[in-house]
């Protein structure tokens, strides 16, 4: 069991990088080469997936590590930040959030990744380069 003051901790400042990535992703919207922006959105994923190992909170570890891979193939022009990309951000970000309000009412994960999971996973398939012949 996490203690209870590490967990508000978290808690606390994973509402405070949702915040912070919600209004990213919506300026990534209207801009979607800004590079800064983007920059910022993966530093507030980087945050959350790291104290979240360290804690223990499995399943918003493991959305924020495909998350993190997602928009380090952004940064590195291996995918693009189309209207279908910054959706799944989102609805990630937002699934995130339900995640934290459940470790604040409950002390536990409850709802389900795996509809996000399967969507990454998709946008993976289609960036990853054709195999040798």
């Amino acid at each position: 069991m996490t203690d209870l003051s590490l967990l508000q901790d978290f808690v606390a400042e994973t509402v405070e990088h949702l915040e912070e990535m919600e209004g990213n992703l919506l300026q990534l919207e209207t801009d979607p080469g800004n590079r800064d922006t983007l920059n910022d959105i993966f530093r507030s994923i980087h945050t959350i997936k790291g104290a979240s190992e360290y804690l223990g909170m499995e399943r918003i570890a493991e959305l924020s590590h495909k998350l993190e891979n997602l928009l380090d193939l952004m940064r590195h022009n291996a995918q693009t930040a189309s209207g279908e990309v910054i959706d799944l951000l989102m609805a990630a970000r937002d699934r995130i959030g339900i995640l934290t309000a459940d470790l604040h009412q409950t002390q536990a994960e409850q709802a389900d990744i795996d509809d996000l999971l399967v969507r990454i996973q998709a946008l993976d398939h289609e960036t990853a380069p054709p195999p040798d012949e």
